[in-house]
């Protein structure tokens, strides 16, 4: 990122069933990554099915793993 300008994140979370998980995230305080991630994930089902998605999200994993 230019200049590494800090981004806020703000956590939305659920107490359901037992325990406690983040519903969404919002990176500086507007943008909703379920909504950002569900669209994207919509088109890669439409246009390639489930195998694609996995094959899409297995990169995106293996390439936080290794800092990229």
């Amino acid at each position: 990122r230019p200049g590494n300008t800090p981004i806020a994140f703000i956590y939305k979370l659920d107490n359901a069933h037992g325990g406690w998980k983040i519903d969404d995230i919002f990176a500086n305080g507007f943008v909703s990554q379920v909504a950002t991630k569900r669209s994207e994930y919509a088109a890669t089902l439409k246009s390639g099915g489930a195998a694609l998605l996995a094959q899409k999200l297995n990169a995106q994993a293996d390439a936080s793993l290794k800092g990229g």
